[in-house]
């Protein structure tokens, strides 16, 4: 029950409120008959000051400030404004506090009391500037010890107790983790628009968002990394990690779903990948950056193993002004666990495939040719060379050459190249035949030699015709070697070939004193079921007759097939026929086909049996390469004269049979 004393009492004025009677000693009220004398007593409450000068309530609910007070508050203080409560010391000293104890019983302060404190700790009155420290303690196990601070810097501090930043947390966890968890409680997804997530934001400015976050998020589970606020519609995080162990760089979605990719880059100006080596003191060797490939696949000691590598080297000592680089490449071959250098493109531009080491001297090329380099067998130093200076050598401008370092230095074994003939708009334009050079056995240029191999095997010309040991398309007319373009080696005497693509021509000249044919055809592994056929005629796209093999003897045939035929009848008239055929002596104007020929003559032969000569009589054509008027040569195909022969030998055979039986008849 409150207490309502008068208002400005005088000395030894009484007050009676309920049982007890009170009076002002001019300082304070006190209850007459109580004892000790300075004490309150209404029912079981009680107010009084003991020895220790300490104020001490034994009661209910102390209500400061109002008549109300909730049944399970022991203090209750109420102001129609602001309410304090001041916890103070007379003096403000480093060291000392001001305390908010918990605890159990009535005892002192010790370990096996207090549940927790709550201090100002003043660490600093220098200057009168006073600074403190807000100290959370708790009891764990009767250690009652501090948990958190709060310094006068506003540094937080937990299990920490000088926090150099804004927020330290510092546990002791051997074989641990210490971890500080940011959880949104809920078991609502989200979606990509409006995902449930727990961020953390890292700003460094007055605004919101502009330095960096972290952010979780449910409905995909991956997590994203960026600037700026990703609760933008448009905003795209700077790293997702993926649900599916993946790293996305400047896009939160997979640009290839169908590639499992682990690592996916997007960016709008192009993304870049820079591996870089820190470090001013650089050496011929050294490594600037490598990109490994590892395989764990093993069924005996287990982990990775390096299977493929890409690397970037110092090619030379670097200075500030000259920084040489090259570039390997490592793959682990069949039968083997560890991956070895199979190619390398040095600083001089130089392709090396199964080599190391620049097989050639710039001296001979220039140092802007491109060389790539190969080794096999005992053989190394093998290359073949692009672009670069000296790519001119008989007229031929080299777009590749062939060394071979076996014999030493670096020996041209063939090139190839373009010749080009000039139009308007300079040397070089125009049309231009392509062109592979070789030598002969033991033709080799030497490196020093300036690169004049100069033997030319086969020509593509710029209508796309094929040359073969020629420059000629006219080598039907050829009478000796002067159309070939190797007659180096007199005891490999040597022919050509030209395919005319324009005119569909395919043109061979053979040297008869080679002792070759001009064509080989050979049909190998060939048996009775076989196909017989050597060669097929064809004529707007049907087949008109075959040169074919019948197990024993080729043959020049006519297609006879009866399937092929229609109202099929004897033929009779031969001897007629046989008898109108002019049989004629004759010598050749080309004496080296000998003279006294038997035989027919076209157009003569043409008025008999149309069938069995080509052309007509006295016809001309055009020369293929002049385009002169020259005689069309008329042809006979002596095999269709054998029918009509065959048909006149049976009538004659006929007639003969007629005869002798008429004699045997008369003779009987």
């Amino acid at each position: 029950m409150a207490i309502d004393f008068p208002a400005s009492p005088s000395t030894n004025d009484t007050f009676t409120a309920g049982s007890i009677t009170y009076k002002w000693d001019g300082a304070k009220w006190i209850g007459l008959g109580v004892t000790p004398a300075d004490r309150l007593i209404e029912g079981s409450n009680s107010l009084e000051i003991n020895a220790n000068n300490d104020l001490v309530w034994t009661g209910d609910s102390v209500l400061l400030g109002t008549a109300t007070a909730n049944t399970s508050d022991k203090l209750t203080i109420h102001d129609p404004g602001s309410a304090f409560v001041s916890i103070r010391s007379d003096v403000a000293s480093d060291g000392n506090s001001q305390v908010l104890d918990f605890g159990v019983g009535t005892a002192d302060r010790s370990s096996s009391n207090l549940t927790a404190v709550i201090a100002a700790d003043i660490h600093s009155t220098s200057g009168g500037t006073l600074k403190a420290d807000l100290v959370f303690q708790t009891n764990a196990g009767n250690n009652i010890s501090d948990k958190m601070r709060l310094t006068s810097d506003g540094d937080l501090g937990i299990g920490e107790d000088s926090p150099a930043d804004r927020l330290v947390v510092q546990k002791t966890n051997a074989s641990g983790d210490v971890a500080v968890r940011i959880k949104n409680d809920t078991t609502t997804d989200g979606d990509a628009t409006n995902p449930t997530s727990a961020s953390l934001y890292l700003t460094t400015s007055t605004g919101d968002f502009n330095t960096f976050y972290i952010q979780a998020r449910r409905n995909d589970n991956d997590t994203h990394f960026g600037y700026a606020d990703p609760r933008d519609a448009n905003h795209v995080p700077t790293m997702v990690l993926t649900n599916e162990k993946q790293v996305l760089i400047g896009t939160s979605s997979l640009i290839d779903t169908s590639v499992a990719s682990n690592f996916q880059i997007a960016s709008a100006s192009g993304p870049r990948l820079c591996i870089a080596r820190n470090d001013t003191d650089t050496d011929d060797g050294n490594l600037i950056g490598a990109l490994d490939f590892y395989g764990n696949h093993t069924a005996t000691a287990g982990g990775y193993e390096l299977i493929g590598r890409m690397l970037c080297e110092a090619d030379e000592n670097h200075s500030d002004s000259s920084k040489a680089s090259r570039l390997s490449f490592y793959t682990c071959t069949s039968g083997s666990d560890a991956a070895v250098e199979k190619m390398r493109l040095n600083a001089a531009g130089e392709l090396l495939i199964g080599e190391t080491n620049s097989p050639l001297d710039d001296s001979i090329t220039g140092a802007t040719a491109c060389k790539i380099g190969m080794s096999f067998g005992n053989s190394i130093g093998n290359y073949i060379e692009m672009g670069g200076t000296n790519r001119t050598a008989n007229g031929l401008n080299k777009l590749a050459t062939m060394r071979h370092g076996y014999w030493g230095g670096a020996r041209e074994v063939g090139s190839l190249g373009f010749l080009t003939s000039s139009s308007s708009g300079g040397a070089g334009r125009g049309s231009a035949n392509f062109v592979i050079h070789t030598g002969t056995s033991g033709n080799g240029d030497g490196g020093v030699s300036g690169d004049t191999l100069s033997i030319e095997r086969v020509r593509v010309d710029s209508g796309g015709a094929l040359y073969v040991n020629t420059t000629s398309n006219s080598n039907w007319g050829q009478t000796s070697n002067s159309l070939n373009t190797d007659n180096s080696n007199t005891n490999d005497i040597s022919g050509n070939m030209c395919f005319r693509s324009y005119s569909g021509a395919l043109v061979i000249a053979n040297d008869a004193d080679a002792g070759y044919a001009g064509i080989y055809i050979n049909k190998f592994d060939w048996s009775g079921s076989d196909d017989n056929r050597w060669i097929s005629f064809y004529l707007n796209g049907a087949l008109k007759d075959s040169i074919t093999w019948n197990g024993s003897n080729v043959v020049y045939g006519t297609n006879s097939d009866y399937r092929i035929k229609t109202n099929i009848r004897d033929f009779t008239g031969g001897i007629d026929l046989v008898k109108q055929l002019p049989v004629r002596l004759y010598d050749y104007i080309e004496t080296e086909r000998g003279t006294d020929h038997v035989g027919f003559i076209a157009h003569e032969l043409q008025e008999i049996i149309p069938e069995a000569v080509s052309g007509e009589k006295d016809g001309m054509r055009a020369e293929e390469d002049t385009g002169n008027e020259v005689m069309n040569i008329q042809n006979v195909e002596y095999g269709k004269v054998t029918p009509l022969l065959t048909a006149a030998l049976k009538e004659a055979i006929a007639k003969i049979e007629t005869l002798e039986a008429r004699i045997t008849a008369l003779e009987g």
